[in-house]
């Protein structure tokens, strides 16, 4: 069963299996492996995977993992080596459950305004600025 993000970032320990669910806010591609981070809502912050050769189809994922798309990550958490977070996800396998054309999807990594907001209402929560007023109002 999936975990919110929220609840791995506080209390997800290296060398556990996972599985999130969520929705990609950005794509990193190097030569060896390439960094996804994903988002649920659940809290503010993203949670990175590691995508490596070895997870099957892995070129085909990099194809349709752009901003925006839904997916479902299984893996197991690992101690992260970077400055800013804690632990990261080295994935096993991924499922891509809704494609988004980086060409037409409206919500991008810069900040958006609010009247451009109000013209994708459908989108507007996946934002961090919206997102945390839906959460605020969710916890009263």
């Amino acid at each position: 069963m999936a975990r919110r993000i929220g609840e791995v970032l506080k209390n997800g320990q290296p060398d556990e299996s996972v599985t999130i669910q969520g929705w990609v806010r950005t794509k990193r591609e190097l030569k060896e492996f390439a960094f996804i981070e994903v988002n649920d809502g659940s809290t503010m912050a993203n949670l990175q995977v590691v995508l490596n050769p070895d997870v099957p189809d892995y070129e085909e994922f990099l194809k349709k993992l752009n901003t925006g798309a839904s997916v479902e990550v299984s893996g197991v958490l690992v101690a992260s080596p970077a400055k800013g977070q804690r632990i990261e996800l080295k994935a096993t396998s991924v499922k891509v459950y809704g494609e988004a054309d980086p060409e037409t999807y409206p919500l991008q990594k810069k900040r958006h305004s609010f009247e451009f907001l109000r013209t994708i209402g459908h989108l507007r929560s996946r934002t961090n600025t919206i997102g945390a007023v839906m959460r605020v109002r969710n916890a009263c």
